[in-house]
Order: C-alpha cells, then structure tokens, then sequence
C-alpha cells in the first residue's frame, strides 16, 4: 500500500514536470535528482570501505547537469577538472589507502554512472528530435514504470526461477519476462496513440531494448547494494526506498535512448 500510495503522489508530479515546467525549472529538478541519488549512492560505497568524497562529489554531479542544460561547459570537461580534483583531495586524507583509492574511484564513477545519464533526460526533452521531447521523456519512464511494476507484482506471485540469486534473490525469470511484455505493451500504446509517426517494428524493438537495458541497470545498482550489505539506498520515499531505488533503470536505459535516438531516430 505505502508503494501504491507514493507512486500515486509523485507520478502526478512528475508529469506535470514534463509537460509544464519551463526549461530552468525541469534543469533544477534534475540536478537536485542528481545530487540526491549520488548521495544515497556514496553512502553505499562508504558502507562497503570507500572513503568517498561526498559533499565534492555531489557538487560536480549538480552541475554536470545544470552544466549541459544551461550550455556552460562540456560535460567531460567538468568530469576532467572534477577526476584531477578529486585525485588531488585524496593527498590530504589521513584515512587508510585502501578507503582512499576506492573512494576516488567510487566518487569519479558516481559522475559516470549517475549524473550523465540524469543529464541526459534535459538532452531528450529540449533536443532536436522528430516526435516531441516530453513525448520521449514519457515513453522512456513509461516503458520503465509498466516493466518495474509488473515484474515486482509478477515475481512475487509467480517468481520460481532466480536471473541473478547472488546479486538480487528476489528478481525472478518469470517476473523478467511480465516485465519485457509490459514494456513492449507500453511501446505498443504509444505507437498507436502517442507518437506522431513511427514504425511499429522499429518501436518493437526499441521497446524490448529499452526494457532488457532497464531490467540490467535495475540488477546492476543491486550489485552495489549487495557488496555493501544494503537492502535500499534509504529510507526516503515509503515504500520504494531511496531516490537511486526509484531510477536504477534509467540509468543505462537513458544513455542507451539516446545514442539510439541519434542513430535510429523514431
């Protein structure tokens, strides 16, 4: 019910981001997405003996994000500047070498793996695309809603045979598959009745795409949380725990929609 209940609230909310909020407002609300998921993300690494640097880490992911909205300055120049920086903190640290040199990797990657792909959803809804950026903001949440909502709910009726027991027991084949079939369902429904014009093999495969890219990401921050003996990236929204929890998927399925966008237009 708390699950429910919180998805009730925020996806209103986030649909109303999409479609009204001006530009410089959608770029804040990304970059505080940001800098909350890398939080709960370096905390994750300092649980596993990673002494990350946190408030710097999550400063350059803030505005890696405000940075590529706002046409600032190229994202791998900050990421550049920030890895020399980073590297150059760790000699005044007193704390064992081991938590260090993990700690500056683990505070480089969060740029990486966190703060780009966040960027990358002002890149789609601002860019210069056929359909419209807030049409392919939708689809791209949408696939990954219906896929991480039927899965879990399929799973957890139906779930016999574990895809990855030693990184996240719970997910099962069975709830892998409800969750491609959702997705290819979504895509189906916004070729139909969302998009412009599109080819409906081309969304197929797009859409099963999107949705093994997703379920990937989704055990990939599971791997994180394995390693560190975390079960969630907080506490924060009930019932779906942390911010991270709630965008693992879009973490690889966001920079995987773009390059496709870029060579594959729909």
């Amino acid at each position: 019910m708390k699950r429910i209940l919180s998805a009730l609230v925020l996806i209103p909310l986030v649909i109303l981001l999409v479609i009204y909020a001006p530009a410089p407002v959608y770029a804040l609300a990304l970059a505080m997405l940001s800098g909350l998921a890398l939080g709960e993300f370096y905390a994750i690494a300092r649980k596993g003996g990673s002494a990350c640097q946190q408030v710097w880490g999550i400063s350059v992911g803030v505005v890696v994000v405000a940075a590529v909205a706002r046409d600032w300055m190229r994202p791998e120049e900050l990421l550049l500047a920030g890895t020399v920086i980073s590297g150059c903190l760790c000699l005044f640290s007193e704390k064992p070498l081991e938590e260090l040199a993990r700690g500056w990797v683990f505070t480089v990657f969060g740029w990486i793996y966190i703060a780009v792909p966040i960027s990358l959803l002002y890149s789609l809804r601002y860019g210069d695309y056929h359909q419209s950026g807030a049409k392919l903001i939708f689809f791209l949440l949408v696939l990954q809603w219906l896929q991480d909502t039927a899965a879990y709910f399929v799973g957890s009726a139906w779930g016999r045979h574990k895809i990855a027991p030693l990184i996240s027991p719970k997910k099962s084949v069975e709830g892998s598959i409800a969750g491609l079939l959702a997705a290819v369902a979504g895509g189906l429904a916004f070729h139909f009745l969302v998009f412009d014009s599109t080819r409906l093999p081309q969304i197929l495969l797009l859409s099963l795409a999107l949705g093994i890219i997703g379920q990937m990401s989704d055990i990939a921050e599971s791997l994180f949380k394995r390693a560190a003996a975390v079960k969630d990236s907080s506490q924060l929204i009930p019932g779906h725990g942390g911010v991270l929890d709630r965008i693992d998927g879009l973490l690889f399925a966001a920079p995987a929609f773009w390059l496709l966008l870029r060579h594959w237009p729909i």
